[in-house]
Formats: structure tokens, sequence, C-alpha cells
């Protein structure tokens, strides 16, 4: 199983570009389909969602 570990400033790209996208969904599919065994999301990540 493989899991990610993506720095906050690439999340905040990734959610703040609608041309982002398909690379979300990629990564929700990975999730889903298990090839992907969980994300490493970093607290100041969740912080930064949260005030944004």
């Amino acid at each position: 199983m493989l899991r990610i570990l993506v720095d906050t400033c690439v999340w905040l790209d990734l959610a703040k570009d609608y041309r982002n996208q398909p690379v979300i969904a990629a990564l929700e599919y990975l999730l889903k389909d298990d090839r992907v065994f969980g994300l490493i999301v970093p607290e100041v990540v969740l912080e930064e969602f949260a005030r944004n």
C-alpha cells in the first residue's frame, strides 16, 4: 500500500485552481480503489483550510 504526503503549498494550489480538478479526481479514485492507503496531511493544512 502507498501513503502520500503532500506539502501545504501543494494542497492550497490544488484547491484554488479549478483546472486541478482532474488531479483531485484521480487521487479520489486511487483512494476509493484502495491503491493508496491514505493521505498524510500536516496539521497546518487542516488549519489553513479551516481559515480559508
